[in-house]
Protein backbone atom coordinates (compact mmCIF):
# COMPACT_ATOMS: atom_id res chain seq x y z
CA UNK A 1 0.00 0.00 0.00
CA UNK A 2 2.59 2.20 -1.35
CA UNK A 3 0.15 5.08 -2.40
CA UNK A 4 -1.73 4.97 0.78
CA UNK A 5 -4.85 4.27 -0.93
CA UNK A 6 -6.73 0.75 -0.20
CA UNK A 7 -8.89 -1.19 -2.76
CA UNK A 8 -11.98 -2.49 -1.25
CA UNK A 9 -14.49 -4.63 -2.66
CA UNK A 10 -18.44 -4.16 -1.34
CA UNK A 11 -20.16 -7.30 -2.40
CA UNK A 12 -24.54 -7.31 -2.06
CA UNK A 13 -26.51 -9.94 -2.99
CA UNK A 14 -30.29 -9.04 -3.20
CA UNK A 15 -32.89 -11.14 -4.83
CA UNK A 16 -30.74 -13.71 -6.08
CA UNK A 17 -28.20 -11.00 -7.73
CA UNK A 18 -24.69 -10.01 -6.85
CA UNK A 19 -23.45 -6.28 -7.35
CA UNK A 20 -19.76 -5.79 -6.99
CA UNK A 21 -19.02 -2.32 -6.70
CA UNK A 22 -14.73 -1.74 -6.05
CA UNK A 23 -14.16 1.49 -4.64
CA UNK A 24 -10.17 3.10 -2.87
CA UNK A 25 -10.19 4.52 0.63
CA UNK A 26 -7.46 7.26 1.27
CA UNK A 27 -5.40 6.11 4.36
CA UNK A 28 -4.26 9.33 5.70
CA UNK A 29 -1.19 9.29 7.99
CA UNK A 30 -0.54 12.11 11.42
CA UNK A 31 1.56 14.45 9.50
CA UNK A 32 -0.17 14.86 6.33
CA UNK A 33 -3.52 16.08 8.44
CA UNK A 34 -1.11 18.21 11.35
CA UNK A 35 0.33 19.79 7.90
CA UNK A 36 -2.86 20.43 6.31
CA UNK A 37 -4.82 21.63 9.61
CA UNK A 38 -1.72 24.14 10.60
CA UNK A 39 -1.86 25.09 7.26
CA UNK A 40 -5.32 25.91 7.09
CA UNK A 41 -5.20 27.92 10.63
CA UNK A 42 -5.30 25.28 13.48
CA UNK A 43 -2.92 25.19 15.96
CA UNK A 44 -1.90 22.54 18.85
CA UNK A 45 -2.52 19.43 16.57
CA UNK A 46 -2.10 16.41 18.81
CA UNK A 47 -3.10 12.84 18.19
CA UNK A 48 -4.21 9.79 20.10
CA UNK A 49 -4.81 6.03 19.62
CA UNK A 50 -7.98 4.74 20.50
CA UNK A 51 -7.89 4.65 24.12
CA UNK A 52 -6.84 8.48 24.49
CA UNK A 53 -2.92 7.17 24.44
CA UNK A 54 -0.16 8.17 22.69
CA UNK A 55 -0.01 7.90 18.81
CA UNK A 56 1.75 5.13 17.55
CA UNK A 57 2.39 2.83 14.65
CA UNK A 58 0.79 -0.04 16.33
CA UNK A 59 -2.73 2.42 16.78
CA UNK A 60 -5.62 1.05 15.07
CA UNK A 61 -7.56 4.02 15.17
CA UNK A 62 -6.64 7.74 15.32
CA UNK A 63 -7.97 11.01 16.78
CA UNK A 64 -6.67 14.08 15.86
CA UNK A 65 -7.82 17.51 18.34
CA UNK A 66 -6.70 21.13 17.13
CA UNK A 67 -7.25 24.63 18.48
CA UNK A 68 -8.40 27.44 16.19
Amino acid sequence: MVSGRNQSERIVVRDGRVRRMRFFVRLLTFPELRTWLEQDGFRDVVGYDQEGGPLTLESRRMIVVADR
